[in-house]
This record gives structure tokens, sequence and C-alpha cells, in this order.
């Protein structure tokens, strides 16, 4: 009977990490949710798109959130190549998103950027 108890709770213990791997992160950072339901309401994503725009947002803040820890390193890179390789992310992901999105979708998509920078920009200038 132990025996069994046993391979019981494995099965299950197998089968809930199983599910909670297909299901996804399990906590997307605020940002990558904000910005997902933001483009859900504005862009009318296809049930297809979503996972994917999902899984484009998590990888672009990762790289981010990687070059950024590179800033207080011994070997942090300058400025200029801190702008470079922000520059490569955004590019990179701007070509991925292309392939997610329709052409009207990339507009609205472009109109939703600038309202982000320039909120950005607003923020900082009252933090000054």
């Amino acid at each position: 009977m132990h025996i069994r108890q046993i391979l019981l709770g494995a099965a299950l213990t197998v089968a809930a990490t199983t599910l909670a791997q297909q299901a996804g992160p399990p906590n997307p950072s605020p940002e990558v949710q904000r910005r997902l339901e933001a483009a859900k309401a504005r862009l009318q994503l296809t049930p297809d798109q979503e996972p994917k725009l999902r899984a484009l947002l998590e990888e672009e803040s990762l790289k981010v959130r990687a070059l950024q820890a590179k800033r207080g390193t011994d070997n942090a890179p300058t400025k200029a190549e801190m702008a470079r390789e922000a520059r490569a992310i955004r590019e990179d992901f701007r070509g991925k998103l292309k392939a997610i999105l329709t052409p009207e979708q990339m507009t609205e998509w472009d109109k939703m950027a600038a309202e982000r920078r320039a909120e950005a920009k607003e923020r900082r200038q009252q933090s000054r």
C-alpha cells in the first residue's frame, strides 16, 4: 500500500509539472503583461497571435534586462555600445513582430509605441 501512494504521488507530480510547463511562464513581468493587454485591446489579436506576441515580448524583456544588468559590471559597455545593443534588440524585435502582426496591426503598434515613448519622456521630465 505504501508503494502505491508513493507511485501515485510521483505520477501526480509529473503531471502537474508537465501542465505547468505547457502553460508558459507562471508570472510574466508586469511590463510584458501590460503591453500584451494593451495590444489585445487595440490590435484585436487572433487566438494564434496572442501566444506568439507574449513569447516575443518575454524574449525582448529578457534581452533588455540582460543588457541593463551589464551596466554595473566591471566590464560594462560604453554608452555607445549599450545604444548599439539596444538598437539591435529593437530591430530584431520589430522584424519578428512583422511576422506576427498584419500591416494594419503594425501601424497601430507603431502608434502605441509612440505613445509609450511620449509617456516615458514625460515621466523622465517629471522626475528631474
